[in-house]
């Protein structure tokens, strides 16, 4: 991808926009539409949420860990009960093992909206970023 990510999120943006106006001029089916149109709108406003987010090229390789990470995830997944199993508690220079990545060593714990984002140094070298969420039952504790 080349560009400012301002300008691709931007352009991304347009694209979502002409993609609702051409579902509701194009009308097959109203409530299949209806649900289209809404689909496309999540999509704006999650788009519009990263948009907020990015300042530079490099800030795009947090979503790039974070994408990787989720395609781990079973879909669809069971619905649970609210509470049902708390995510661990991370905490920097904890021991810990992924499942697909190894021994490592916590070095972060970072706060974000409704989740936390860990860092974590493997001992192959690599360090990367996991949504807390997401990677409860991979990274595990040693």
């Amino acid at each position: 991808v080349t560009g400012e990510p301002r300008a691709i999120l931007r352009d991304l943006s347009l694209a979502l926009s002409n993609a609702s106006r051409r579902l509701a001029t194009s009308a097959p089916s109203p409530a299949k539409t209806g649900a289209l149109i809404e689909r496309v709108s999540q999509a704006r406003s999650q788009l519009s949420s990263i948009a907020r987010r990015l300042r530079r090229v490099e800030d795009l390789k947090l979503y790039a860990e974070l994408w990787q990470d989720r395609q781990f995830v079973e879909i669809p997944q069971p619905e649970t009960p609210p509470n049902h199993h708390q995510p661990l508690a991370y905490t920097p220079g904890m021991a810990v093992r992924h499942t697909a990545f190894g021994d490592g060593i916590v070095q972060a714990v970072q706060p974000d909206a409704h989740d936390s984002l860990i860092t974590v140094s493997f001992a192959s070298g690599a360090q990367k970023t996991f949504a807390a969420s997401l990677v409860s039952d991979k990274l595990i504790p040693c």
